[in-house]
């Protein structure tokens, strides 16, 4: 009986201590239950907060992109602006260029058709004149032959004056100069103008590029040669030295000397 009540005792015992195992199981599964409900939940969380740092961090990034995108955008708009308005500056600068350039060009145009024409006029005038001088230059009629007008040692001795050096004294220093023109062209007359037919004359236009180069710094050769090859050289080179004079008190170009020069000759030819 004794040995019964020991054996129930010892169950209880053990019962017990299952009771109390079971339990503290039990608790260790809530523990453990809990435990990983609160990991999960902060999983969750660190999870949500990661995801919502993303997610502010991609809108930054895509703002900051947005926000360069745009810059750049604005950068190229001012740089095309700046771009454009600097080809509208040069294109402007370069039709005013060019109208300035068509401008002078007009101008010179007119220069050289004035300078032409007063040159042209101031050759007919110089022409008139001539015609006129001789028009109304007496011819000295001749006389028969006496003590006074003739020129030798008779004459000298007697300490008497030729009547042609009578004469001379007399005429001014302008008519001098008027007479010497006109003898001057009376000498010119003697070789004609222009050639019969155009030859060579190498030695002529080498005196032609002599004379004119001084007044004009360049010459333009070939057109020496060809004015050579068509007018005689002593009206050609009196008619050079005239162009030459003219340049010391109004200098102009090598064209427009070259044309006076040949307007001179063809007026010359022409009387």
């Amino acid at each position: 009986m004794e040995n019964q009540m020991d054996v129930d005792v010892e169950l209880q015992e053990a019962q017990r201590m299952l009771a109390r195992a079971q339990q503290r199981k039990a608790d260790a599964l809530e523990s453990a239950r809990v435990a990983a409900a609160a990991a999960l939940a902060k999983n969750l969380a660190d999870e949500e907060e990661r995801l919502l740092t993303a997610k502010r961090e991609s809108e930054a990034i895509q703002k900051m992109w947005a926000e360069k995108k745009a810059a750049e955008e604005q950068a190229r708009r001012t740089a095309d602006a700046a771009k454009a308005a600097e080809m509208r500056r040069l294109e402007a600068e370069a039709e005013a260029r060019a109208q300035a350039v068509r401008q002078e060009e007009e101008r010179q145009a007119r220069v050289r058709r004035v300078e032409e024409a007063a040159f042209v006029a101031e050759q007919e005038a110089k022409a008139l004149e001539q015609e006129l001088l001789r028009a109304t230059t007496p011819k000295v009629e001749s006389k028969p032959a006496s003590l006074e007008s003739m020129p030798s040692a008779l004459a000298s001795v007697f300490g008497l004056k030729s009547t042609e050096q009578v004469q001379i004294e007399e005429i001014s220093s302008s008519q001098q100069e008027k007479i010497q023109a006109e003898a001057d062209r009376a000498s010119a007359i003697a070789e004609p103008v222009r050639k019969p037919k155009p030859t060579s004359d190498y030695s002529t236009s080498a005196e032609l590029e002599k004379i004119l180069r001084p007044a004009l710094g360049q010459v333009n050769v070939q057109r020496c040669d060809r004015l050579a090859s068509e007018f005689s050289p002593t009206p050609l080179l009196k008619a050079a030295q005239q162009i030459a004079a003219q340049c010391k008190t109004k200098p102009m170009g090598c064209d427009a000397a070259f044309y006076f020069l040949e307007s001179l000759l063809e007026t010359e030819a022409a009387l």
